[in-house]
């Protein structure tokens, strides 16, 4: 790991000087301009200079030279003399031996030989436990903690069952307590019918000097016309407004004239909780409310 990290820490610039020196092999008019140049050293030396300044680092790892080997010690750019000693020390000497430079070729060795492990921790997720000692490593799994995380998964695997056994017990209890509320407002509509108030009433519906109770919040008016007017209803949309809240409803006419409903025609709606809201008819479907109307319809429809 130590070799992989020397490596990483020097491989772009590495790569940066064999680039130099391979184009100042194709032609030599190149190494003038690639190379650091006077005017650059004497801005650096009007300048107070330490080795890690980035001016300093910015310069080439070592001097350039068509097809020119890479010094590991002497004649380093003194910016990177340390990461180089690094590499040097962790990565050259235990897989190439004692050198004091390298060719372009030792490089692609020397790098082909530490791919597999680079590769390796590039994907290595990232964790705390990646910057984890030997050390500390060896002393956690000494400690017992590994059984006892264990053990604790264990008891989880057993209290699953007893886990889902109080869910079931649960939707039990509810489904005996909730059954006949259930029944009442959604398959014998009794709470409806007995005006006791249903759930899936929205409210009270104040329009054209009547009151409309059936109604129902509506999250889509244009999807839910769609299917609804297979119902046979008069039905108004109403857009409904109260500060800055906004909702939806439908409301059924199911007696009396339907000549003065019409889109835009205001009312005021109250929810279930006796808040009022500013209402407004956006949409209807229109049916007759009567025999009386559906009698006259067609004729209505042949005067307009």
């Amino acid at each position: 790991m130590a070799a992989v990290q020397a490596l990483n820490a020097v491989q772009v610039k590495v790569e940066d000087f064999f680039a130099r020196t391979r184009l100042a092999a194709f032609d030599a008019k190149a190494l003038a301009p690639i190379s650091p140049s006077v005017e650059g050293y004497a801005a650096l030396g009007t300048q107070v200079l330490s080795k890690e300044d980035a001016a300093i680092a910015a310069l080439p790892l070592a001097t350039v030279v068509a097809d020119g080997v890479l010094p590991l010690g002497s004649g380093v750019n003194p910016a990177w003399a340390a990461a180089m000693a690094a590499l040097q020390q962790h990565a050259v000497r235990p897989l190439l031996g004692e050198l004091d430079s390298l060719s372009a070729a030792q490089w692609e060795q020397l790098k082909a030989q530490l791919q597999p492990c680079q590769a390796w921790l590039a994907s290595f997720p990232a964790s705390p436990l990646g910057e984890m000692g030997l050390q500390e490593a060896q002393a956690l799994l000494a400690s017992g903690m590994q059984q006892q995380l264990q053990d604790m998964i264990q008891h989880d695997e057993d209290e699953k069952q007893h886990s889902e056994h109080a869910v079931a017990l649960e939707k039990l209890i509810r489904l005996q307590r909730d059954l006949l509320a259930l029944l009442n407002n959604f398959v014998s509509f009794s709470q409806f019918y007995s005006r006791q108030g249903a759930a899936f009433q929205a409210g009270t519906l104040y329009l054209d000097g009547r009151s409309c109770e059936l109604t129902v919040d509506v999250a889509n008016p244009a999807a839910h016309a769609t299917l609804a007017g297979m119902a046979k209803v008069y039905l108004a949309y109403c857009e409904c407004k109260r500060g800055g809240d906004k909702r939806h409803i439908v409301a059924a006419f199911t007696a009396g004239d339907v000549d003065f409903l019409f889109v835009g025609r205001n009312g005021v709606f109250y929810d279930r909780e006796g808040k009022d809201w500013d209402a407004t008819i956006v949409k209807l479907i229109e049916n007759p409310t009567s025999i009386g109307q559906a009698f006259f319809s067609p004729y209505k429809s042949l005067c307009a």
